[in-house]
């Protein structure tokens, strides 16, 4: 897997290491202050959000071809963070700001598809953490308390899920790899879990999906534990410092980077983890 590593310092990388804990090593990228990566389905592209050097500097989602080795930039903002390719491969969704957008996986028709932000009495939320299921033309995403969908054509958009934002803000959503499940980290009147629910039953009730684990607060990225699906049936997801791993079916979560965040001191942090695809080979 990878996910970004935020040494407190004002390091901001991404690494990768094996769900056995071993192999930790930090990605060789043209711009080495990155975040949120992720992948294309077939393995062929990582994209990540490069920061600049400066807080102020905007920021670029970049597609990196695995095999040229070769970067193109699609979008550049002020603020970006959460994306993910469509699995036909023709659309990206990101966040930009308070706000969700969608653009050609070619560069072309850039548009908003939903307006943040999202105001609950004196609050005011972003939208973000878009995740695709089995289909190409709907996509998932979350705000506080809530995981909604909407067409790419922005028709559609609907509620699928509440949950009780006082205690975990984002209930960012990802899918089972084969597209027929949602699992997320919700406070339900049960306290917070990691749950599963069938996305040809949704809308549901918070307390309907199955329980994996007991989960509690990441101290970074949001607050959520922004949970990625893997191909073969594990959720690694983010709680206080560091990263988790647990069976889809439930089990006893292992924590992956207990050593590393011990070894960087008490200011660094490990968040937005993702699957990397076989045979995609890193830089």
């Amino acid at each position: 897997m990878v996910f970004t590593l935020l040494d407190g310092l004002g390091g901001v990388r991404a690494h990768e290491l094996r769900v056995d804990g071993t192999g930790l090593r930090a990605l060789s990228l043209p711009r080495p202050r990155t975040t949120h990566p992720t992948f294309t389905r077939d393995g062929r592209f990582m994209l990540y959000v490069a920061l600049g050097d400066g807080d102020g500097d905007p920021m670029s989602l970049v597609a990196l071809d695995l095999r040229a080795r070769t970067t193109r930039t699609l979008v550049t903002a002020p603020r970006l963070s959460t994306h993910e390719v469509s699995p036909d491969g023709r659309t990206v969704v990101y966040a930009a700001g308070v706000s969700l957008r969608a653009i050609g996986w070619d560069g072309a028709g850039d548009r908003l598809l939903v307006a943040g932000p999202y105001v609950v009495g004196s609050y005011e939320w972003g939208y973000g953490a878009p995740t695709f299921a089995g289909d190409s033309q709907s996509v998932f995403y979350a705000t506080a308390g809530r995981v909604e969908r909407i067409r790419l054509d922005g028709t559609r958009r609907q509620t699928v899920f509440t949950e009780d934002p006082r205690r975990i803000i984002f209930p960012n959503p990802t899918a089972s790899p084969d597209g027929t499940r949602l699992a997320l980290a919700a406070a339900c009147d049960d306290g917070p879990r990691l749950r599963t629910w069938a996305i040809a039953a949704l809308p549901a009730s918070c307390v309907t999906g199955a329980v994996v684990t007991a989960v509690e607060r990441s101290e970074v990225g949001n607050l959520s534990n922004n949970p990625a699906w893997g191909a073969h049936g594990e959720i690694v997801y983010q709680q206080g410092r560091d990263l988790y791993v647990v069976d889809a079916r439930g089990g006893t979560p292992r924590n992956l980077t207990a050593a590393l965040t011990a070894a960087m001191g008490p200011n660094a942090h490990v968040a937005f983890p993702a699957w990397v695809p076989e045979g995609a080979a890193l830089p």
